[in-house]
């Protein structure tokens, strides 16, 4: 009779074979209602559907016929919400899917559009509106048939609505993003002198909400204007400043458009760039305690107010703030800062797996590209040289987002890495009691000790962090099992070499010694070199270790070993033979380069060996 437990198996790893081609399946459904929309087609096809009948197995028929009605709902979805784009002159870096992606069912695709194809785009029925990006504001104005009176006003148009009879409707909903982030962060402009950077459309949009609100005096500064960059000391008595340049945008992080240390009566300052979410002039800001609006809340604020032009709905203030929270819940990165050895990488990995972010160890990052751990660089190097090193790798990591960011111990002995981590994420810190800290390999905690060392750096992990974790309590570490090809014939497969167990024995060994340690494990066997791979790809945010047996490709697939290369968690490498005593190819795997230990000729075990290891 079969072991239950391996028919479960063998089922889950069907049962995902059948959710990843049902996957497969709807995203060609997605083509082929966008076809069918384009060339207003119907969506049931009665003779579509008889020709999949006549194909398949009758046992079949009630299974194809639920796939077959949730397909035409899945496109009659997709049909009637929508298609929408963002038109651009460029491929641009944008987070504006994502924030549509919140507001409604309908599909917002990215439109890069060179000027000459405007016309094009905006007559193509396929699309039942648009957001415009500069420069083509104003110049989609007259392509609209008709306008939304702030339009008139501000002469430009940043939404387009195809309504029922084909004409377009121009709207501008960067007025209503802009006076929504102006009340949300109480900044108030009335009686104030208010001061913009830019005199572009989003200059002139910034300036006719400041007006209607009640403005005392607005100057827009130019590079060559009356009012400009080189005299400051001018308008150097503003109350209230606003940045419509694109100076601080990614990739250029550092940059800042002006240096705000000689405004004295300035209360606040709004930055109507959102990536990263807070640039060098909004940190500057918070550093003296200013009020300050960030371009990402304008940003969700805006295509809120497009989403209800799109789907004729209504959306409230609490909309909005809720959706600012998903969106930042997907953008900013949380970066983890702490004492050596606090677990940072151990706690920074679980919740990377609740978030399905990807996880980034700083430690790692440095050791793949220097090729030293960072405790033996410390050795030859120096501290000083290494806080150098270090703080280039904080710079380009923490510019991107979405991210988990295990930091070193020492991120906070460098003033400047605070601005790095906080232009695009919050500050986490992992405490953990002294007693239970680990001075092994940690150069700078085995000279000056734990205790002094704490002294030095607490209040830094204090005033850094927005708010702290315990990592005092006992979780399981979780460690994958990979098997390479033919190790599902185990006890058949050469008994004298391999034993005569089996490999559904093999698993239940590792299960119950797993049960031993406290350990969460996952066994996996495969015979196919790209399913390892794409496991391994993986493993990184989801495990704290891999024990691998690579059998026949632990000799010959070098894409196994890159893969294994570019993992930040450790390796284990087990044979259940004596490899040094086989065949003369066998003798060598390529895989113990990256191995921390390679275990051979114990049998099972060698798993269990390698299981206690990664356990300490």
């Amino acid at each position: 009779m079969a072991d239950i437990k391996e028919c479960r198996r063998k089922i889950d790893k069907i049962d995902s074979e059948i959710s990843r081609l049902l996957d497969a399946r709807r995203d060609i459904l997605e083509d082929v209602a966008h076809y069918k929309k384009k060339n207003n087609i119907p969506v049931f096809d009665e003779n579509r559907e008889q020709e999949i009948f006549n194909k398949i197995n009758i046992n079949d028929a009630m299974v194809f016929r639920a796939i077959l009605d949730a397909s035409k709902e899945f496109q009659e979805a997709i049909i009637k919400a929508g298609t929408f784009g963002l038109i651009s002159e460029k491929p641009i870096r944008s987070l504006s899917p994502l924030v549509h992606s919140f507001w409604g069912d309908y599909e917002y695709r990215l439109c890069p559009t060179k000027r000459e194809k405007l016309g094009e785009i905006l007559k193509d029925l396929s699309y039942d509106g648009f957001n415009v990006t500069m420069p083509y504001k104003e110049l989609v104005f007259s392509m609209c048939q008709q306008h939304s009176p702030e339009c008139f006003a501000l002469g430009n148009v940043n939404t387009i609505k195809r309504e029922l009879d084909g004409t377009l409707t121009g709207y501008n909903t960067d007025y209503f993003g802009f006076k929504y982030i102006l009340e949300k962060n109480k900044i108030d402009v009335l009686g104030k002198k208010v001061v913009i950077l830019g005199t572009g459309g989003a200059a002139k949009t910034c300036e006719a909400v400041c007006k209607d609100l009640g403005a005392a005096n607005i100057y827009l500064v130019s590079r060559t204007g009356p009012i400009n960059y080189e005299n400051p000391d001018d308008y150097r008595d503003v109350e209230v400043l606003v940045n419509c340049t694109p100076v601080g945008m990614y990739p250029s992080n550092k940059e800042m458009p002006i240096d705000i240390s000689n405004f004295d009566k300035l209360e606040a300052v709004v930055d109507i760039i959102y990536n990263p979410y807070r640039t060098k002039l909004i940190l500057a800001a918070e550093e003296r305690g200013l009020k300050t609006a960030t371009g990402l809340e304008m940003l969700v604020a805006q295509a809120g107010k497009s989403a209800e032009i799109f789907c004729r709905g209504s959306i409230e203030d609490g909309d909005i703030e809720d959706v600012i929270d998903k969106v930042l819940g997907k953008v900013l990165n949380r970066c983890l800062i702490g004492m050596p050895g606090a677990g940072k990488s151990f706690m920074g990995r679980r919740i990377a797996n609740v978030h399905q972010l990807p996880f980034i160890d700083t430690d790692a990052i440095f050791e793949q590209r220097f090729g030293q751990s960072p405790a033996d660089y410390i050795d030859e190097f120096g501290e000083d040289r290494f806080r150098i090193m270090e703080s280039n790798i904080y710079e380009e990591v923490a510019k991107e987002s979405g991210q988990v960011i295990a930091c070193g111990g020492g991120v906070v002995e460098v003033p400047e890495n605070l601005e790095f981590l906080r232009q695009n994420g919050v500050i986490i810190w992992v405490k953990r009691d002294l007693d239970k800290l680990s001075t092994d390999g940690r150069p700078i905690s085995e000279g000056k000790g734990i205790d002094a060392l704490y002294k030095e750096r607490a209040e830094l992990y204090e005033s850094w962090s927005d708010f702290d974790i315990n990592n005092n309590v006992a979780f399981k570490k979780s460690v994958l099992v990979i098997n390479g090809p033919n190790m599902n014939l185990l006890g058949t497969r050469e008994p004298e070499i391999y034993g005569t167990k089996t490999y559904n024995e093999l698993v239940a060994d590792i299960e119950s010694k797993a049960e031993e340690l406290d350990m969460s494990i996952e066994v996996f066997q495969s015979n196919y070199e790209g399913e390892i791979l794409e496991k391994i790809q993986e493993s990184n945010h989801f495990y704290d270790g891999i024990i691998i047996n690579g059998a026949g490709y632990s000799y010959t697939s070098v894409a196994i070993l890159d893969a294994l290369r570019a993992l930040s968690i450790p390796v284990i490498e087990v044979h259940l033979s004596d490899i040094e005593n086989r065949e003369e190819y066998r003798r060598e795997s390529l895989f113990a380069e990256v191995a921390q230990n390679s275990i051979s000729g114990e049998g099972f075990d060698g798993y269990f060996r390698a299981m206690e290891e990664l356990n300490g």
